[in-house]
């Protein structure tokens, strides 16, 4: 199982390192397509420019046809240029989200998984104390038990020496109907 985490966090990891990458790629490509377009609306200009001293000195239609149509050109390929960036970016902003998005879902998934595992079983303080106050009542009794005479364990049960020749005793009960056989406890001192 913990191949397959390490298997899904590397490929989370190669995701967030292309992504990166691409992203670096595309801003790249954006200063190089506003370089392009730069010198597309320098050239641009300096053609407009040329053109215009042609046409004032030239009386031809055909030219300033021609520089309108170049004009038109070149501001279609800028207005081309400018929509690709704009595309990239945004896939590029979209591929980061959804890999954020991935890695957010892993991390909630592992951090429940742990939790269900690990976490949620151990006990509170106030678990603890609870119980290390119960082992120390318990110590008690068993010392207690032990003042009485010697106390041991059979089996599941607790057992206490007796001395036979002191046995037969009785005592009444709650209900004075019914008596109850006791011995006496041989004494620890």
């Amino acid at each position: 199982m913990d191949k397959e985490y390490d298997l899904l966090f590397d490929g989370v990891n190669t995701l967030l390192d292309v992504s990166e990458k691409n992203e670096e790629d595309l801003k790249k490509l954006l200063i190089d397509i506003k370089k392009t377009s730069a010198y597309l609306e320098h050239a641009a200009s300096d053609i407009h420019k040329k053109l215009k001293t042609e046409v004032k000195n030239s009386t031809n239609d055909i030219s300033t046809s021609v520089a309108q149509d170049i004009l038109a050109r070149l501001n279609d390929a800028n207005k081309m240029a400018t929509e690709a960036a704009e595309k990239y970016k945004k896939a590029v902003a979209f591929s980061v989200t959804k890999v954020y998005g991935l890695f957010f879902v892993f991390s909630l998934v592992a951090t429940t998984f742990i939790w269900l595992v690990f976490v949620k079983d151990i006990p509170t303080i106030s678990e603890i104390q609870l119980l290390e106050k119960k082992r120390v009542n318990l110590l008690e009794d068993i010392k207690n038990l032990k003042s009485y005479g010697y106390v041991n364990t059979c089996g599941d049960k607790i057992c206490i020496k007796i001395q036979k020749d002191e046995c037969g005793w009785s005592i009444e009960s709650e209900n004075k109907n019914n008596k109850q056989p006791y011995c006496l406890v041989v004494s620890r001192s």
